[in-house]
């Protein structure tokens, strides 16, 4: 595994790790459960390498809840990331891809997900929101305490 791991984070080989990784992920979920932060990265972009990494993590997710493990992952995406749109389309593909598969709250991500979205300072990323019709009340601002 540490052969896998050091390919997906220097680049070298990603794609033939990835293809590999969409082989037998299916039948070696601890594999791609141990490579999730790796994976993560490439599920990030748009490009054959994102929809690879994102198809690898969809087959995980039916067969191991992610929340947890993805939120920490996710939340730094929408701080350091909410001005790039293409990260932020990808990230919205990979939270479709997963939502509901693991049986547990996974809309909380992708409602966090709506959240930063709408509230980025730049105009095409706000726009991406619209490709993901907010479930009920998702746009509504949070509650303050006391209300």
């Amino acid at each position: 595994m540490p052969v896998l791991r050091e390919s997906l984070r220097a680049g070298r080989g990603s794609l033939a790790v990835l293809n590999l990784l969409r082989e037998v992920g299916g039948d070696r979920p601890d594999v791609v459960h141990a490579l999730l932060p790796e994976l993560y990265e490439y599920c990030l972009s748009v490009n054959k390498p994102g929809i690879w990494g994102r198809e690898v993590v969809r087959t995980l997710a039916a067969s191991v809840p992610l929340h947890d493990e993805l939120a920490p992952l996710v939340d730094r995406t929408l701080r350091d990331e909410v001005t790039d749109v293409f990260a932020m389309r990808a990230l919205g593909m990979l939270l479709d891809d997963i939502d509901n598969t693991d049986g547990t709250d996974t809309a909380a991500l992708p409602a966090r997900w709506r959240r930063a979205v709408l509230a980025s300072p730049d105009a095409d990323v706000r726009e991406i929101a619209e490709e993901y019709p907010a479930d009920d009340g998702a746009d509504a601002p949070a509650a303050a305490d006391g209300d």
